[in-house]
């Protein structure tokens, strides 16, 4: 899903590696979020919530009516 939203984690193997956790990283420090380049609850929950818009609405630029 990162790289949907246009985060490089490097290859999707299943291996969290240093490029994972950047892209980890910038979309927290990018959502004002606490940045631990880890997939925390609030973390995981902010990608699922923007990669669903993405997908309804076509684009992570556009937002969604509330």
């Amino acid at each position: 899903m990162l790289r949907d939203l246009g985060y490089d984690p490097g290859p999707i193997d299943g291996i969290v590696t240093d490029d994972t956790k950047r892209a980890i990283a910038d979309f927290q420090r990018e959502r004002g979020m606490a940045v631990s380049g880890l997939i925390d609850a609030n973390t995981h929950a902010g990608i699922v919530e923007i990669h669903s818009d993405m997908l309804y609405y076509g684009s992570d630029d556009e937002t969604p009516p509330r």
